[in-house]
């Protein structure tokens, strides 16, 4: 594996991480003020749409 390729790897899971945090924190918000917590796949679509 190139140094190029490794730091590819490297930044997609550094962007996996930080998708899995953030969806951790809505689903932490969405649940403090009531709202029922959307599904992963709506995220996605949500995500895709922008």
């Amino acid at each position: 594996m190139t140094s190029d390729s490794a730091d590819a790897m490297d930044g997609i899971e550094l962007a996996d991480a930080v998708e899995s945090i953030r969806n951790q924190l809505i689903d932490a918000a969405s649940r403090a003020i009531g709202r029922p917590v959307p599904s992963n796949s709506a995220r996605r679509s949500r995500a895709a749409a922008r």
